[in-house]
């Protein structure tokens, strides 16, 4: 019992301390590990922008 609760509460800080960087990092390994990605949304980004403008 004791051990249990141990655990939910250090995965309950480690979940705390990495609520607000969790989205980031998920964001940025997934343009580290495609750069084609990044190329395309680059792309996308500045037909968007000229399209606006």
């Amino acid at each position: 019992m004791e051990r249990r609760d141990i655990g939910y509460i250090h995965s309950a800080k480690i979940r705390k301390r990495n609520y607000h960087t969790s989205i980031c990092m998920v964001f940025n390994d997934s343009i580290l590990q495609n750069g084609v990605s990044l190329a395309k949304m680059r792309n996308k980004i500045s037909f968007l922008m000229g399209y606006i403008s």
